[in-house]
């Protein structure tokens, strides 16, 4: 019986041995398309990093420019929060 590889890296090596010495070549391609991967990965991570930062400020923005509509939605939120929590504990208790 065959036992799972432990790590991607072993993978690649049984599927290498397995194809009789063409596992080079799909080596090869596999850590290739991985690179691409990882740079799509991190293209990604800093485009999301810069879309945050634009929502960060333009609320921000808006929490300066109306504070006590922030501070009612934040009550809000608690408030039904605070319904939904006592309503789940009430259930338990029953």
């Amino acid at each position: 019986m065959e036992t799972k590889p432990k790590s991607f890296s072993e993978a690649i090596d049984k599927v290498q041995k397995s194809l009789n010495g063409h596992g080079g070549e799909v080596k090869e391609r596999l850590e290739a398309e991985i690179k691409k991967l990882e740079e799509k990965l991190d293209d990604l991570k800093e485009r999301a990093g810069e879309e945050a930062a634009k929502v960060k400020a333009k609320v921000e923005t808006q929490v300066q420019e109306h504070p006590w509509a922030a501070v009612g939605i934040v009550g809000l939120i608690f408030l039904v929060l605070g319904v939904i929590l006592g309503l789940s504990s009430r259930r338990k208790s029953d």
